[in-house]
């Protein structure tokens, strides 16, 4: 099995976000390196500021979680996020 990068993770999750909800603007940061005297982990932590009309009538609470099933599959140990902060429009 072939170890993905955090930059393999990062194209991996944008991609995901890109053809759900075909954001206008789409941000997605390691901020790792602000958490390594806390967390000595293997899974990353991340800021990821998207807009896109997908959002559009759903309260924050509504969009984030949005957000959360797209990259579910990434959340948790070892499988790639440890925390996602999220900015919405």
């Amino acid at each position: 099995m072939m170890v993905m990068t955090r930059q393999d993770l990062i194209s991996e999750m944008k991609a995901k976000l890109n053809a759900e909800l075909a954001p206008t603007f789409l941000e997605l940061s390691d901020d790792s390196h602000e958490h390594a005297d806390h967390f000595a982990g293997t899974d990353g932590h991340f800021t990821l500021t998207i807009h896109t009309a997908k959002f559009e009538g759903l309260s924050k609470v509504q969009q984030h979680q949005l957000v959360y099933r797209i990259l579910g599959d990434y959340i948790g140990t070892n499988k790639g996020i440890h925390a996602l902060r999220i900015i919405t429009q």
